[in-house]
């Protein structure tokens, strides 16, 4: 049998945030989440993490080896 890690638990603070929109906008928004089989807030937080951090926004990240040659 493996042997079961349990994953740590990070530290870390959440802020709620409020916006209005249009009836027709939230359809779409519910439609998205609908696909996705989330709530529409879930959707929305997972949408902008995915878009709007630098590291997943194609920013470019160089790795480098033990030897210290970067790779592409």
């Amino acid at each position: 049998m493996k042997k079961i890690e349990k994953m740590e638990e990070k530290n870390f603070s959440k802020t709620k945030i409020s916006i209005s929109v249009d009836d027709s906008f939230h359809e779409i928004l519910k439609q998205k989440a609908r696909q996705d089989y989330v709530k529409v807030a879930t959707w929305i937080q997972q949408f902008l993490m995915k878009n709007l951090l630098d590291k997943n926004n194609g920013a470019e990240v160089k790795c480098s080896t033990k030897d210290g040659k970067e790779m592409d």
